[in-house]
């Protein structure tokens, strides 16, 4: 993946130098903008993101590492994702590696000590937790320029019933290996570190819980000097071993304790999970629950890459708890807006979400978002406006207080004709969710419909200063300047559209070379050009730019045919203002009729 420098991530985190990269995780320097301070950014590359499983597992070590609060740890500052990528921050640390300083040669034995109790204290204190490392070794240990030792606690493994003793033996095997390599190379017998006597001493301490660390000392010390006396073969081993762990006594009884009661589990509250305003109906299976909460974030990014993210965690979300209700709301949801976004063919969205819906109101038939959903369908791929408004008040007296269901009234209000009281709903939504970008979008568009265009470029300042890369809100604030006549302020949006890939660059190159040529009439049949040819041009929106033109009989055509083939922008016809030149003519009120037959 290789994030580029500058790169911005949770508008808060600012990329700037890769460090490395190690399996699925890679490493970079950034810089906290709130705080000012450099921070270590860890990125899940983006094919695991799309991998549910190992997304909960990231974030799940996230809150589990940010819980362990002691100088030997790393500390763990945030965590997050966005579309393109999931991420830990954690605190900058300036030095090397063990594994790195290991490159330029061995290390004396007092040095390899200091580092050993340094590791100890860290495991103590995850074992404490109810944790260990699932491997101890030189990439774990950071050595800082000012002398600090730092265990990165990374891929830690929950310790099972009553297995704190193993943890803890386990922990000094693989702390005594370290230290060997460290001081004097790699281990020719390792079998002979496995079988040797003062590990078994200290496994017996271990298990008896009855550690006396004078006593083991004294074991340890008995052991080196015979082998020290009687060397064998094999020997080395197992007195450097003894000698390593005598070095470290100091740190032994940290880590060992009488107590037999496991300890209590991590909270699972160091970071916040991401959702929607509204409190979901809580899952029985908490990773079913976190899944939900993620697919519904990514939803409502309205792009597509989002949209497609989205679809994989809700449907993990419903693997995991088949019984889901809201998971399957949002499965529903999903289907419809790929649908409204050419993602997937009209026929497929429409049968796809309407068996999630289904599947949620067998579930719980109380649930608003499943009416809700009902609703979208009912009002943008049947244009059933009367069955549309039935199923959104149903929703809406079931969940009063969901900012979605708010939202999608307000969008369905706006339509028919009644702008003021759509805002209204869409201004609640924003109440109960205030950072939510489409909604923002969705009150600054209809803002413009109404009339209240200072207003709408107020609400879209808003929403591009908390996102300024979001393509499908850009389209939509270019919309909105095309319609107010500020072309070359649209020109200016197309380039930034390019340089987010949502639109060729040569497409924005041409608009404005058309405009400085040819002017407005320039611009606009530019437009129309690039309109038809892209692969399935959408005739409601073909329309709007043909009518710019001047051409109100080829934009009557186009909308006759949107009805014809069932195009899911109908439904915006009657009140749009980008086709107000139409609004006389007969032809155009006999259209407004098929969408709204109670209009005269």
């Amino acid at each position: 993946m290789t994030l580029s420098t500058g790169t911005l991530l949770s508008q808060r985190y600012e990329i700037r130098a890769f460090v490395g990269s190690d399996g699925t995780l890679e490493v970079y320097k950034g810089l906290d903008l709130r705080l000012g301070r450099d921070v270590a950014v860890t990125v899940l590359e983006i094919r695991s993101i799309n991998d549910p499983d190992k997304l909960l597992t990231f974030e799940k070590e996230a809150q589990i590492r940010a819980s362990l609060h002691h100088p030997r740890i790393m500390t763990i500052h945030d965590f997050g994702h966005d579309a393109s990528c999931a991420f830990q921050v954690a605190e900058w640390l300036d030095g090397q590696s063990l594994r790195k300083k290991l490159k330029s040669g061995l290390i004396e034995w007092v040095e390899a000590a200091r580092i050993g109790r340094a590791v100890i204290e860290g495991l103590a204190l995850i074992h404490a937790k109810g944790f260990t490392l699932h491997v101890l070794d030189s990439a774990s240990v950071f050595l800082q320029r000012d002398g600090t030792v730092k265990l990165f606690a990374y891929e830690l493994k929950l310790i099972e019933g009553s297995g704190y003793a193993a943890a803890n033996r386990d922990g000094m095997r693989s702390l005594a290996k370290l230290l060997i390599r460290c001081t004097v190379g790699e281990n020719p017998v390792p079998s002979v570190i496995e079988q040797s006597r003062e590990l078994s001493a200290l496994r017996d301490l271990a298990e008896g819980n009855d550690l006396d660390t004078v006593q083991l000392r004294s074991k340890l010390e008995a052991i080196l000097r015979e082998k020290q006396a009687v060397p064998a073969k094999g020997a080395p081993g197992r007195w450097i071993t003894a000698a390593t762990l005598l070095l470290c006594i100091p740190g032994l009884a940290v880590l060992y304790s009488r107590k037999t009661k496991a300890p209590k589990s991590p909270s699972t509250e160091t970071i916040a999970a991401p959702g929607p305003a509204e409190e979901p109906k809580p899952a029985q299976d908490s990773d079913a629950q976190r899944l939900y909460l993620y697919g519904m974030q990514l939803l409502d990014n309205r792009d597509p890459e989002s949209l497609r993210r989205a679809q994989t965690y809700l449907q993990g979300a419903v693997t995991r708890e088949p019984n889901y209700a809201l998971a399957h709301c949002g499965l529903a949801d999903c289907y419809g807006y790929m649908g409204l976004m050419g993602l997937l063919p009209k026929a497929e969205a429409m049968q796809s979400s309407q068996a999630s819906i289904q599947r949620a109101l067998g579930i719980d038939p109380k649930t608003g978002e499943a009416h809700s959903a009902m609703a979208f369908l009912d009002c943008w791929y049947k244009l059933d406006l009367k069955d549309a408004e039935k199923e959104y008040l149903l929703a809406l007296d079931l969940g009063p207080k969901s900012a979605s269901i708010h939202d999608g009234y307000g969008v369905f209000l706006a339509n028919t004709g009644r702008l003021e009281l759509g805002l209204g709903h869409i201004a609640k939504a924003l109440e109960l969710q205030p950072l939510s970008r489409p909604f923002r979008t969705n009150y600054a568009v209809f803002l413009h419909w109404a009339g209240r265009s200072k207003e709408s470029m107020e609400e879209f300042a808003k929403v591009l200063e908390q996102d300024p890369s979001r393509s499908d809100t850009l389209i939509h604030y270019r919309d909105v300047l095309e319609q107010q006549s500020r072309l070359e302020e649209a020109i200016a949006v197309s380039a930034k559209l390019a340089e987010l890939n949502a639109i060729p660059d040569r497409d924005a190159s041409a608009l404005k070379t058309a405009f400085d040529a040819h002017g407005v009439k320039g611009y606009w049949n530019e437009r129309v050009r690039q309109m038809e040819q892209s692969p399935a041009p959408e005739p409601v929106h073909l329309a709007e730019l043909v009518l710019q033109q001047g051409d109100k009989d080829r934009a009557l055509r186009l909308l006759a045919r949107a009805l014809r083939e069932g195009s899911l922008l109908a439904a915006k016809i009657p009140q749009d203002p980008a086709f107000e030149p139409l609004r006389q003519d007969p032809r155009f009120r006999q259209l407004v009729k098929q969408v709204r037959p109670q209009e005269s």
